[in-house]
């Protein structure tokens, strides 16, 4: 398959009158082979970004949920540190509260 491209020109005689018509034609097959070879890569490119977009989403949402999830975890455990110490303070305001209670009564 052959694809051209043409140019006309109007050539004028002395007095300014048409005179000739000249027509060039250019060979551009090449060109139209690469822009459709251009054309495939761009179309490739696209479609990998693409899934690439698709991947990282899936990834970071992957990575926020377990984010999310060791936040919760040590908060938990944060809330049950205040716990592990609100006996040992229950304990001594109940001996301070005995104390005072035999102090009161002596």
């Amino acid at each position: 398959m052959l694809l051209t491209q043409w140019e006309f020109a109007i050539l004028n005689d002395k007095h300014d009158n048409p005179d000739e018509l000249r027509c060039i034609g250019h060979d551009i097959t090449p060109l139209i082979l690469k822009q459709q070879k251009l054309r495939s890569l761009v179309d490739i490119a696209a479609e990998h970004n693409n899934r690439l977009v698709n991947f990282i989403y899936i990834i970071y949402h992957n990575i926020r949920f377990k984010v999310a999830n060791i936040l919760r975890i040590l908060d938990i455990n944060e809330q049950l540190e205040h716990y592990k110490v609100a006996p040992d303070l229950i304990n001594e305001n109940t001996i301070s509260l005995n104390e005072c209670g035999r102090s009161v009564k002596s």
